[in-house]
């Protein structure tokens, strides 16, 4: 028996902004919950992303998760399309992919997908798509699905994009719908970001968080507990460490002229012991590899102790900074 449900434009839950644009489509084939009233954001970019685009979705649905609750929408394809989907059932978000095929096994497109649509289903979203079961994906069924991934959201967010790529058709159609439209810049030496800068140039807004797109849009928004916490747990020299660390890689001489001589390795193995209860192993490599607090020559100019003469030392070696950290969480 098919799960398939088929909604007309007169049904109580077709989505009411669906229902704004032009060329709204008359019924939709649903797997799982349709709404009318939602607030919805579509991700969308390129099928084959730089590992920069993929944790940058990655980032920014996470913190959407954690101040809204934004349904994501996008298109089940390749790429930023299903690392959209994925996050967003991985963070608890509801999530709606709009297919240019049929929504049945045999026609999810693409094939490899399909386990994907199921987690979408069975989290709470919907796989939807205005094609009869049995239809395949033919090529022009995907600019014109685009339209209702548009449609249903408040804005588009894009991710990584070459000049012609269709998830610029999507960023035009929300423009044509009177919706934002949002993207993430990149690097200049990188095609996937020609599509997001040419967006910018012509008044897209540049995201590089989630909070640059909750401010623009209407919706709710709940306090960060999850930064609340943290901030309520550590020290003032845990929120010195915390604030020094970064997401971009950094070299062991930009670590050592940004620590600061205040800071003690008891703390440090105090985040460490912290980051082990919160299962951030990441966190804990980062900081056991942060080399002494103390400046060197090398790295600047001495540092006054209070009270007392400047001082130099030679920068730990990571084998001595582990000694220290570990037997300063033993001692504790």
């Amino acid at each position: 028996m098919s799960d398939v449900s088929i909604f007309s434009k007169k049904d109580k839950n077709f989505p009411r902004l669906l229902t704004e644009i032009p060329s709204c489509p008359r019924q939709l084939y649903v797997r799982g919950e349709l709404r009318k009233e939602e607030h919805c954001l579509s991700i969308v970019g390129t099928r084959k992303p730089t590992r920069y685009g993929v944790e940058t979705a990655e980032k920014i649905i996470r913190g959407l998760s954690r101040s809204s609750r934004l349904t994501i929408v996008s298109g089940l394809a390749s790429g930023i399309d299903t690392v959209a989907h994925s996050e967003a059932v991985k963070n608890g978000l509801r999530t709606i992919a709009v297919l240019g095929s049929g929504i049945d096994h045999g026609s999810i497109f693409p094939p490899q997908n399909k386990n994907l649509a199921d987690k979408i289903v069975s989290s709470g979203g919907a796989v939807i798509s205005e094609y009869p079961e049995g239809a395949p994906g033919l090529p022009h069924h995907f600019p014109e699905r685009n339209r209702i991934i548009a449609g249903l959201s408040l804005g588009t967010l894009v991710v990584e994009a070459k000049e012609k790529s269709g998830a610029l058709i999507t960023a035009r159609l929300a423009l044509e719908q009177n919706r934002e439209v949002f993207a993430v810049p990149g690097s200049i030496f990188s095609l996937n970001s020609c599509g997001p800068h040419m967006l910018i140039k012509k008044g897209a807004k540049a995201v590089t968080a989630a909070d640059d797109i909750l401010e623009e849009l209407s919706v709710p928004v709940m306090k960060n507990l999850e930064t609340e916490k943290r901030d309520e747990a550590v020290g003032r020299e845990e929120k010195i460490i915390l604030t020094l660390l970064s997401d971009e890689p950094r070299s062991v001489h930009e670590r050592r002229c940004a620590c600061v001589p205040s800071v003690s390795t008891d703390a440090l193995s105090v985040v460490c012991r912290k980051s082990e209860r919160c299962g951030s192993v990441a966190l804990r490599k980062t900081l056991l590899s942060v080399p002494d607090a103390t400046p060197t020559e090398s790295a600047g100019p001495a540092i006054e102790n209070d009270g007392g003469p400047a001082t130099s030392r030679a920068p730990m070696t990571i084998a001595e900074a582990n000694g220290r950290i570990t037997s300063g969480s033993e001692s504790q």
